[in-house]
């Protein structure tokens, strides 16, 4: 028996010896196919304005395209001589050379090689005179080239100006003194008169949110020192006459018992300059705890500290593995192994470098299992690593049992992050297969790993009507021109599945949205589309489906005599503006309805919870499934896995022209096909419109007091003509055609065909339901509006204005007369607000 129990030991001491040795072999083999993201390598650029330094420059590793890079505008005198510093981080700089372009990258103003520079250990003075090729206060592109030891070739791009009347020193002055008194270092009281303050807002309850508005002591952090730990990053994003826009961004640091805390703080100024004193038009600061993982958890909680509640998440079906991603990095706590992954960010480790910090890109959690892996996109500016200097997609996927992450896929892109970024905010969904589906420049493709594949998905067209639930699960598109279309696809990406049917015989079928994975569209009767000689369409709906994925109808709403001109989908609810059809084949409005699903939404089982806490004021965490032994827990920070092959996706980008970017002070918020949906919410951002080419097509503010379009004078109607014919006339002959359109508007022509026919780089923009305000932009520009008056069936040419007045060519009443603003705005409403304009490329 003691033999016997002698062999038992001898077995199982072999067996653990064999098993032990086994995984180290196998970690020995993992350990040599591993790396770390390699720290930034690129020199980053800054610009200098009479000592100041601001716009700091970050390197790309290939050519993007320039009309979208617009992170920056730098403001050069009218001697055309520009300072800027390369901080070479202890590189060698070989060669340096600049371009000076038109702001779509077309034309080549000047292509000049630097000779000399004066080089230190990590800093580069370059001094340069632009070639006598400028017209004053017109936008150009400046590119600077540069080539270092470690073979790569960087370019690195602003946007600029050359004016002597911006006051770009005063404006980036006033942002650094009002940022130092928020802090202390200097006396804080003098900010107080800039300040909308309202103590009654919810402004004043979080450090992670402060506007204008916030009282002082909000302002100035109300007794929660904070100090800084790096050099604040200057970056001047607007600037037109008198207004400028301007960010701060810097590493903020707070004392609490001993530890450090570090805080992401971004800052956002407005401002208007005078010679008599400089108004603070829009302030904002952002606030964001950097997370420390080390004293990350107690209790039940992830605690994240002063943050946003709005915390991107995603949790495995059974709700034992939660992911968030929070402030720039990405983290995953398995609760049955108690395990706490830093599965990614940029960071390095003290957070010291503004390379590693630099925050044009972002992270979508696609997927969360039960084992604990959990796939993700990395998308934007890749900071560090094999892909530095890049913008794209990096499709990764974080291994649990390894403690490893995996590369699936890089897409790279050839424009801004922020365009990007609106992109995959629109569809960027993995399926249980693995399969990837993106939304890139109005196409819809599917990635796959496996088989190394980005394909489109091939009965969708660029013009289609294309949507997404809110879980990107469920897409749909209609088949046709614009919003309407013959035939309707649905496609379930998790299950593959799809489904599509026609519309009826004299029918079209309009995409309208999503009530969870359910579809909603509405059926047109091809007899009740209408488009009046003004180019104004009339869609009406005589009825709103409501399908699920497999065409399944749930719901029908549908009123005799009645239709729905507009329709919009907000979460559960479906708002509808309702009409009846008159005689003349206007309509009159009835009573709004709504359409409102019972259905409850999903409970999870981690929850973001917010606290009040005296000192921090409002503290945000996560609420998990189960008691966080922080004793046992296991902190991990995985390594990549390096697989031999290619990872890199080919992808042509699909140059679509008939898109408006619409800008805040700050950056990039929305694109739309149409220009009235842009210069409304450009409006309300107090931003600006541009196409694709770079140009700015409209932006608020900065308009003259007065101005009239002296050219165009009276004219009556005559024989044979209509109000629209003498105002179409007028349009081209102050652009220098004479020509007569009344033979094209009795032959079916609209306003937009014959504008577009004669007015050569011209593009005709639809402006109805914009406010009057917004539409004198374009007389600013000695461009006159025509506006449609449906009630007095008429139409005229809005063609001056002053603080008081708006000057409007009546043909019908052969007179060119003013009427008062605030009448005028009441006029115009009443009548639709209709209006049509143009704007020239230049």
């Amino acid at each position: 028996m003691k033999k016997f129990f002698i062999k038992i030991i001898y077995f199982i001491i072999v067996y653990m010896v064999c098993l032990i040795g086994m995984n180290l072999f196998m970690n020995k083999d993992l350990n040599n196919l591993t790396q770390e993201l390699k720290a930034p390598s690129l020199p980053t650029v800054v610009m200098n304005c009479d000592g100041i330094r601001y716009n700091t420059l970050y390197g790309y590793t290939g050519e993007q395209q320039i009309s979208h890079m617009r992170d920056c505008i730098s403001v050069i005198p009218s001697d055309r001589h520009v300072r800027f510093f390369v901080d070479t981080y202890s590189h060698q700089l070989f060669d340096l050379s600049f371009q000076v372009r038109s702001v779509d990258g077309e034309r080549l103003i000047e292509d000049t090689v630097v000779e000399d520079f004066v080089q230190d250990k990590s800093t580069v003075t370059v001094d340069i005179n632009l070639k006598d090729l400028l017209r004053q206060d017109e936008e150009y592109c400046l590119i600077i080239k540069l080539s270092t030891d470690t073979d790569t070739d960087v370019r690195y791009y602003t946007r600029f100006v050359m004016s002597d009347d911006l006051a770009p020193h005063e404006k980036l002055q006033f942002v650094k003194d009002f940022h130092e008194r928020t802090l202390g270092l200097k006396e804080g009281e003098e900010i107080a008169k800039y300040l909308e303050s309202d103590e009654s807002l919810q402004d004043n309850r979080s450090f992670n949110y402060v506007n204008i508005h916030s009282s002082y002591k909000m302002i100035t952090y109300d007794g929660f020192q904070v100090t800084r730990a790096s050099t604040p990053v200057l970056q001047l994003t607007d600037v037109r006459g008198q207004t400028a826009a301007m960010t701060l961004s810097f590493v903020g640091i707070h004392e609490d018992n001993g530890e450090r805390i570090q805080f992401d703080i971004c800052e956002h100024y407005r401002i208007r300059y005078t010679e008599e004193r400089i108004y603070l038009l829009d302030y904002e600061r952002f606030m964001t705890q950097i997370p420390d993982e080390s004293r990350f958890c107690a209790n039940d909680k992830i605690m994240l500290g002063i943050v946003s509640e709005e915390v991107p998440m995603m949790e495995s079906s059974e709700g034992n593995v939660v992911a968030f991603y929070e402030a720039g990095a990405l983290f995953a706590y398995n609760a049955p192994t108690n395990k706490l992954a830093h599965i990614f960010s940029f960071y390095d480790d003290n957070n010291s470098d503004i390379r590693s910090r630099h925050n044009e890109h972002a992270v979508k959690i696609l997927n969360v299992d039960d084992e604990g892996d959990v796939s993700y996109a990395v998308f934007g500016y890749m900071n560090r690593g094999r892909y530095e200097g890049q913008v794209g997609v990096q499709l990764m996927k974080y291994i649990a049992s390894n403690n490893t992450v995996e590369e699936k896929a890089f897409i790279a892109y050839n424009r801004s992050y922020d365009v990007l970024k609106l992109q995959t905010d629109t569809l960027l969904y993995e399926n249980a297969e693995g399969l990837v589906y993106l939304f890139l420049d109005n196409m819809l493709y599917c990635v796959s790993d496996k088989d190394k594949t980005m394909e489109p998905i091939t009965d969708m067209d660029a013009d289609d009507s294309f949507m997404a639930s809110a879980d990107n699960r469920v897409v749909t598109w209609t088949k046709g021109e614009g919003d309407l279309g013959d035939q309707m696809v649905i496609r379930d990406l998790e299950s593959g599945s799809e489904f599509s049917f026609k519309a009826k015989s004299g029918e079209y079928v309009k995409n309208l949205g999503f009530i969870d994975d359910d579809i909603v569209y509405g059926i047109v009767k091809k007899s009740d589309v209408y488009t009046d000689n003004t180019g104004k369409k009339t869609m009406p709906m005589y009825k709103i489906v409501i399908c699920d994925t497999e065409g399944k109808v749930l719901k029908n709403y549908e009123t005799p005599g009645e239709y729905i001109l507009s329709c919009s989908v907000m979460d559960n609810q479906i708002s509808l503006k309702k009409a009846v059809k008159n005689e003349n084949l206007s309509y009159s409005y009835t009573e709004d309805d709504q359409i409102i699903n019972s259905e409850t939404e999903r409970v999870f089982k981690n929850n973001v919870i917010g606290l009040d806490i005296e000192a921090y004021k409002h503290f945000v965490e996560i609420q998990v499934t189960n008691q966080i032994n922080t004793k046992t827990l296991m902190r991990l920070t995985p390594k990549e896995v390096v697989f031999e092959g290619e990872k890199l996706m080919s992808y042509q980008p699909v140059f679509e022209e008939d898109v408006y970017f619409v800008f805040d002070p700050y950056g990039l918020k929305s694109m739309s096909k149409n220009a009235n949906t842009a210069i409304n919410r450009a409006y309300v951002l107090n931003g600006s419109v541009m196409d694709c080419f770079g140009n700015t097509i409209w932006y608020k503010g900065n308009r003259v007091s007065r101005n009239q379009i002296m050219a165009i004078k009276e004219r009556p109607v005559e024989e044979g003509e209509s109000s629209l014919s003498v105002c179409l006339n007028c349009i081209l002959e102050l652009n220098g055609i004479s020509f007569k359109t009344e033979s094209y508007l009795a032959m079916g022509k609209d306003v937009n065909m014959i504008l577009s026919d004669n007015l050569s780089n011209a593009r005709i923009m639809d402006l109805s339901g914009c406010s009057l305000d917004s539409v004198l932009y374009f007389v600013n520009r000695d461009i006159p509006v025509l506006a449609i008056l449906d009630k007095e069936d008429k139409v005229v040419l809005i063609t001056g204005f002053n603080d008081q007045n708006v000057v409007i060519m009546d043909p019908l009443e052969n007179k060119l007369y003013k009427k008062g603003m605030n009448d005028a705005v009441d006029y115009f409403m009443e009548n639709g607000n209709h209006f049509i304009s143009y704007y020239k490329a230049e």
